[in-house]
């Protein structure tokens, strides 16, 4: 999945700053993912970026001196959550946060509205294509 996302940003991106997938630290050496509920991945929010709620996943670059790091924090209870209200399988929204997070990895933000709306059409198009070559 991480060669396929390397590839795939440095195409569509080409050298546009921010997150290590532009930064030649690739391959990424370690990437950490902890499966959690809304209260678990709300105290993380409040932790690390200020903010009292519970979200659908966090990433946390923990990079440095040339070793690429990353820790990913999903909340499967989130995941359960959204699947009920959009109708995909459970399972289909967890694999999406995380290429989604992998996304954050490499530099996508989602803070704007057109931004959220093109991470996650990136998630998905890259998800599909992984479960077709699956």
């Amino acid at each position: 999945i991480l060669k396929f996302l390397h590839r795939d940003t440095r195409k569509s991106r080409g050298a546009q700053s921010g997150g290590f997938g532009r930064s030649g630290l690739l391959p990424l050496e370690r990437l950490t993912v902890l499966y959690t509920d809304n209260r678990g991945i709300r105290v993380l929010n409040r932790r690390f970026r200020g903010e009292d709620l519970a979200t659908d996943v966090l990433c946390f670059d923990l990079s440095e001196n040339g070793k690429t790091w990353a820790d990913i924090a999903i909340s499967a209870q989130k995941a359960w959550e959204n699947a009920l209200v959009f109708k995909t399988p459970a399972r289909w929204e967890l694999k999406l946060y995380l290429v989604h997070g992998i996304l954050h990895l490499f530099g996508y933000d989602d803070k704007k509205k057109s931004d959220r709306e093109k991470i996650h059409q990136k998630a998905s198009n890259i998800l599909k294509k992984i479960s077709k070559d699956m």
